[in-house]
């Protein structure tokens, strides 16, 4: 199916393009939210993705999966924007998941705290938890997106975690739920 959507797109099928968007742009949301934690300029990445894609579909090669390449390309944008504009702080309350998933109480209290967490830690640490936690993408995923080895996704992922747990254990016991 995504050779031939490619195919499409390449054919200048636009139905087939808008596809692609509805496939993948909630994807490219939550990685661009994990990453900027603003819900706007998360929505400004997906149309930035989306247009880009549509100009370099061509040069897509198919040495990696389609969605290895649009996540490169979501993460690329999102550090782009977030080192524009990384003089401006906003760390309002913005979903993880998908804009269209009803939460439980029980489930907000998990998100809101991780959200808290994810905020205080450095964009490298939330990009890769975002990508591997949220996401679910392999180390070899993550890895292709990311341009370094596998063994420096695992390092990483690995201080992502302990400074999550860090930060998590901080805010719960200031809560003085610890």
């Amino acid at each position: 199916m995504e050779r031939e959507l490619i195919d499409q797109i390449r054919g200048g099928n636009f139905q087939a393009f808008e596809k692609l968007y509805h496939l993948y742009a909630g994807f490219v949301y939550n990685v661009a939210l994990g990453i900027l934690r603003n819900a706007e300029d998360s929505e400004e990445v997906v149309q930035e993705v989306f247009l880009i894609l549509y100009r370099k579909i061509n040069s897509f090669l198919r040495k990696s999966s389609l969605r290895t390449f649009i996540y490169r390309i979501a993460v690329n944008q999102a550090i782009n924007l977030y080192r524009k504009r990384s003089h401006r702080t906003n760390c309002s309350s913005v979903s993880l998941t998908s804009q269209h998933k009803e939460a439980d109480s029980e489930y907000s209290e998990y998100k809101e705290l991780t959200e808290a967490v994810l905020n205080q830690l450095p964009v490298e640490h939330r990009l890769i938890l975002t990508l591997r936690e949220i996401e679910g993408l392999s180390y070899e995923d993550i890895s292709k997106i990311l341009k370094i080895p596998i063994g420096t996704v695992k390092s990483r992922l690995k201080r992502a975690r302990e400074s999550f747990m860090l930060k998590a254990r901080e805010l719960l016991e200031q809560e003085g739920l610890l």
